[in-house]
């Protein structure tokens, strides 16, 4: 099951890289937005038990900003 997870994180972080670099080179969109930042599963933050938990889907989404706003 954890391998499983896994591949889907990996899936999701690799979707957002594309996404983010279609969407940049179209020079068409203003903003993107990503739905939903917390949700157990799969939000940029997970928030089961209780707790606070951002994904690694949340660290590529940062460092997709942190790469945009350096330009």
């Amino acid at each position: 099951m954890k391998q499983c997870l896994l591949g889907k994180q990996l899936m999701v972080e690799k979707y957002m890289q594309e996404y983010f670099a279609i969407a940049t080179k179209t020079n068409k969109i203003q903003s993107i937005y990503w739905h939903q930042l917390i949700a157990p599963g799969y939000g940029l933050v997970d928030n089961r038990g209780g707790k606070i938990r951002k994904t690694p889907a949340f660290y590529v989404f940062k460092n997709i900003i942190d790469n945009e706003n350096s330009h």
